[in-house]
């Protein structure tokens, strides 16, 4: 059986939720160093308006309001547990940004989130919400009929999926209408936040990995 890691809210006012965050048993560690110092900590969204531009703006507000209160707290697949600040986890949702607009994602563009509750879906959603593009979730067992019919009426820009949903993902996003769009896969889990991330770190996309094996290879895996 799958044991999916867990993400807490540490301020209640920031969940969706109505409902208190858990109280955690295990300890919380300190969260792991800024992975630099230049980072931005977030981008103010330009030349956009409606819900992104507005999620934003009070994501803004709420990491110089509260920079060092906590925001998040993460239990791992291990059963670890790391709570970042609101400026902690701001300077990653920077990085993601970047990344992010290096790939082409701009203000009214769609990115498609096909991930369970994780850091990487709170970096990556709100990383959009910082450029002023608009996040569409999916249910992160959504199976190959339903992520087309996504893909189909949203027309994303970039796709964000867990590593051990990447084939099916592949799949649909082969037979889309726009199946040439780039793919970060990920851990959903603490990794994702560290040096070398797939959300931070420039590298191959499943985009790029597609055209590549057009040549002679199929991008499925292996038999």
């Amino acid at each position: 059986m799958h044991s999916s890691p867990q993400a807490h809210f540490s301020d209640s006012s920031t969940s969706t939720s109505s409902a208190p965050p858990t109280p955690l048993a295990t300890p919380v560690r300190p969260a792991p160093p800024a992975l630099d110092s230049s980072a931005p900590e977030s981008f103010a969204p330009s030349g956009s308006s409606g819900p992104a531009a507005d999620l934003g703006a009070v994501w803004s507000r709420a990491v110089a309001c509260r920079g060092t209160a906590p925001f998040l707290t993460f239990i791992t697949g291990t059963g670890d547990s790391n709570t970042w600040s609101y400026r902690q986890f701001a300077q990653l949702v920077g990085l993601t940004a970047q990344r992010f607009r290096a790939l082409g994602v701009a203000p009214g563009t769609a990115v498609h989130l096909n991930l369970a509750s994780s850091p990487a879906f709170i970096m990556s959603w709100l990383a959009c919400a910082s450029l002023g593009a608009v996040t569409v979730a999916s249910d992160p067992e959504a199976e190959v009929p339903a992520l087309l019919r996504e893909l189909s009426g949203t027309h994303p820009v970039l796709g964000i999926v867990g590593l051990r949903r990447r084939w099916t993902y592949r799949n649909a996003v082969s037979r889309s209408a726009t199946p040439e769009f780039p793919v970060i896969e990920v851990s959903e889990d603490e990794p994702d936040t560290l040096a070398g991330s797939p959300l931070f770190t420039p590298g191959p996309v499943f985009g790029a990995v597609r055209r590549r094996d057009s040549a002679g290879r199929s991008g499925h895996p292996p038999r």
